[in-house]
């Protein structure tokens, strides 16, 4: 049996730390949230809602819909473990974009993963493209709190539902140039 996967979760007034044990040798977290079950449970939690003292639940299941962002905190293992199976089973061709996502109270930085068939964005970038699963992938990412301070994560995930405003700032900057 595969270890537990410490995950972090952001939901619109609440942080919450647990593991879970949703994620197996060939099921990553990604897929977990993106499945059709409507909750997404933890063990050992440990709860904070604003500046409050952190509650300590030894589970909870957290309805999908409330998380806005999630982010693994994988082991070395995990992340060889998650390394090899990309080899094993080959990665589907992606196309990078620079996007920054306003999904209140926060906002989060990275690189999206399109498929090559979007082509240019033009601007026509947002959340209901059809492009994105329920929660879209950002690599080298950065979440900015309210507080302005930041948390930067090989990988987080956002729930597209929670999207306010999308922006990709490599196609901004050449609009711009253009204009």
């Amino acid at each position: 049996m595969s270890q537990p996967l410490l995950v972090e979760l952001f939901l619109e007034n609440a942080r919450i730390r647990g593991l879970s044990n949703q994620v197996e040798e060939r099921r990553r977290l990604v897929d977990v949230l993106n499945a059709a079950e409507e909750a997404f449970h933890l063990d050992q939690g440990k709860v904070t809602m604003g500046a409050g003292e952190p509650r300590d639940l030894a589970n909870l299941n957290v309805e999908k819909r409330a998380i806005v962002i999630a982010i693994p905190h994988e082991t070395w293992d995990q992340l060889r473990q998650r390394a090899m199976l990309r080899m094993t089973m080959g990665a589907t061709p992606t196309k990078p974009a620079e996007i920054t996502v306003l999904v209140p109270p926060f906002v989060a930085e990275g690189t999206a993963h399109l498929p090559p068939s979007v082509g240019t964005l033009r601007g026509n970038l947002h959340a209901n493209t059809g492009v994105f699963n329920r929660f879209l992938t950002l690599t080298d990412a950065k979440l900015i709190l309210p507080n302005g301070s930041a948390i930067e994560a090989p990988v987080m995930f956002v729930n597209r539902d929670l999207i306010a405003a999308m922006s990709s700032p490599a196609e901004s900057n050449a609009l711009a140039r253009i204009g």
